[in-house]
């Protein structure tokens, strides 16, 4: 596997997805003792992604495990096949079809990775720098909804008794929101 950087370089270093993916694929795939009754039955577990294309889901694919199922995988850069268009989040029918979805298909784990640009810690300096200073506030306002959006799949997923998993930068500023998982 070569990842490339945006300088055109390869690495035969995995990408953090992959170990991540890796990782969690290897732990609910075991075939420890505790598994063993799960597995006679043909237990199977399934698992979606939401803000991320295909990466974890497409693995379980290519790599045809029977005892984990791949789901859903909703990106703006994936297409909703019932109308063609881009799973945008920023439109409540997209939130709410993807939430009817998930509560149909109820996966085991749903791993979440919200667009995290207007998080990070250098947004402080673009708002310093920025030549209207509405824009960034109504951009900031906008990705809240994205956070409370993907915390109101995971309260689903406590709820269910299933598993998340949220990946976002250690100093985004998103972890200081107060979003009420649902």
């Amino acid at each position: 596997n070569v990842n490339h950087s945006s300088e055109g370089l390869g690495s035969l270093e995995p990408s953090v997805y992959d170990v991540v993916a890796e990782m969690m694929v290897a732990q609910m795939g075991s075939s420890g003792r505790s598994r063993m009754r799960e597995q006679r039955s043909g237990f199977r577990r399934i698992v979606s992604e939401v803000y991320s294309p295909a990466r974890v889901t497409q693995m379980i694919r290519d790599k045809k495990m029977k005892h984990i199922m791949p789901g859903f995988a909703f990106d703006i850069t994936v297409n909703d096949p019932d109308d063609g268009l881009p799973w945008d989040f920023n439109l409540k029918s997209k939130r709410d079809k993807a939430r009817r979805l998930f509560r149909e298909q109820e996966p085991f784990m749903l791993i979440g990775s919200p667009m995290c640009k207007y998080f990070s810690t250098w947004q402080a300096l673009n708002l310093s720098r920025s030549a209207d200073p509405v824009a960034a506030p109504r951009a900031r306002t906008a990705a809240i909804v994205h956070i409370d959006f993907v915390a109101s799949l995971y309260g689903g997923q406590l709820a269910g008794g299933r598993h998340f998993l949220h990946e976002h930068p250690k100093y985004a500023t998103s972890w200081d929101i107060d979003s009420k998982v649902r």
